[in-house]
């Protein structure tokens, strides 16, 4: 059981471990510490903190002794939850690590205690624990965001003296930025790249990335996110792709704006596109608040770009270009999509080709529906509309081919709705 566990948490799959431990639980088999240490990390790494505080619980009642490893999974998941406070409560049972005091300042400089913060760094060192790059760095990216100019002079001279920041102006600020992104401190980042430009030190192309990928993992850093992106248009600095995915991702979460538009279309221009899930959704957002010419603009960019959207988004758009009467708009989106091997919902193939009869297109609509049936994207409405359209048109013996076709599917409507449609044979 306890190899099982591991392997699932190796393949980030919590849910199957989860199943797992449940199993091993009702048939009274006992799980290694090692392996609840491994599954309960990962639900914190997974943020599914009230998971994880459940199956903590559960493991306590199973009298799972924990040990540091599980204190600190503890501490993490404690201050992911922002509970960080409650760490204390570990060092009071004598067990003391340097990621749980790097944890509890963190937590407090976050929040401008810089007092407390002190009191932690003072105790940590008492137990002689040396800080880290990490633990000066969290006190120095809170000053930073309350702007306490006193604490990061400070904090400043204390690194250099400590050795790990060297002296400007021989300071090599692409190192300390990155450090500090990889940390996840990006207002002491933005203090840096501030202070480079000042002394017209140019950071490396890869070193913008780094600080990109650190402003969006920060939900409240996404306008400043957008600010630097800009920059790096201006630079013309290409990013990677997961940087670019990762950045398509958090624009697709908000809610549509201009702005958001604008930018998931110069993305798209670019060639980067790598999360149709994602902008599929977020052009549907569009779609419901009625966004109709910004949805399109990014709908366009996509396509033309030759990547494929889900095709309930793909439906919205051509559902809208029949409402308005556009229906040679619609005719090319289906033309491309049939380039790209993509398709419509069933609800939109229904109105299209219902539309494309109202407009006297009788040969584009039999062309539509031969790819609806490749596609296999039919049902018993799909046949009626060919069928009433042709008999409307004279095309009597075209009609009769669907007719026979749909009785062959077993899609015969009911028997008020099929006699209105062999009506129309007479």
């Amino acid at each position: 059981m306890n190899s099982v566990v591991e392997c699932y948490c190796s393949k980030q799959m919590y849910l199957q471990s989860l199943e797992v431990y449940h199993m091993a639980k009702d048939y009274r088999i006992g799980l290694s510490v090692d392996s609840c240490n491994i599954l309960l990390n990962l639900l914190g790494d997974k943020n599914e903190l009230k998971l994880a505080w459940c199956y903590y619980a559960s493991i306590i009642r199973n009298g799972v002794s924990g040990n540091r490893f599980t204190w600190s999974s503890i501490a993490r998941i404690l201050h992911k939850d922002g509970k960080f406070e409650r760490i204390s409560k570990v060092f009071d049972v004598g067990i003391f690590t340097p990621e749980m005091f790097d944890l509890i300042i963190d937590g407090h400089s976050k929040r401008g205690d810089f007092e407390a913060a002190f009191d932690y760094l003072n105790r940590m060192c008492s137990k002689e624990i040396g800080p880290s790059f990490s633990t000066y760095s969290s006190i120095l990216n809170g000053a930073c965001k309350h702007q306490d100019g006193e604490i990061i002079e400070n904090m400043l001279s204390l690194m250099v003296e400590k050795g790990h920041i060297a002296e400007t102006p021989v300071c090599d600020y692409d190192s300390i930025v990155k450090e500090l992104c990889d940390e996840g401190k990006t207002f002491a980042v933005d203090l840096f790249s501030e202070r480079a430009y000042e002394a017209k030190i140019e950071l490396q192309h890869g070193t913008y990335e780094c600080m990109l990928m650190a402003l969006l993992s920060e939900e409240a850093r996404l306008e400043d996110a957008i600010k630097l992106y800009k920059i790096v248009r201006e630079k013309n600095i290409l990013l990677s792709e997961s940087c670019y995915s990762e950045f398509v991702v958090i624009l697709c979460k908000e809610n549509p704006s201009r702005e958001i538009t604008n930018l998931l279309v110069d993305i798209t221009k670019q060639g980067f596109f790598f999360q149709p899930k994602e902008l599929s959704g977020y052009i549907s957002k569009q779609c419901a608040e009625g966004r109709w010419r910004e949805a399109e603009e990014i709908f366009n960019a996509v396509l033309n770009k030759g990547f494929l959207l889900d095709s309930t988004c793909c439906g919205s758009i051509v559902k809208r270009h029949c409402s308005s009467g556009q229906i040679g708009k619609a005719i090319v989106v289906h033309n491309k999509l049939e380039e790209l091997k993509g398709s419509l919902d069933i609800a939109a193939y229904n109105k299209f080709i219902a539309a494309l009869f109202r407009d006297n297109r009788a040969e584009e609509t039999i062309k539509v529906f031969d790819y609806m049936k490749a596609c296999k994207i039919f049902d018993g409405e799909s046949f009626s509309h060919m069928i009433c359209g042709l008999c409307r048109v004279k095309e009597f013996r075209k009609a009769m081919r669907f007719h026979d076709e749909m009785l062959e599917l077993g899609l015969k409507p009911d028997r008020r709705t099929y006699k209105r449609l062999i009506s129309g044979f007479g």
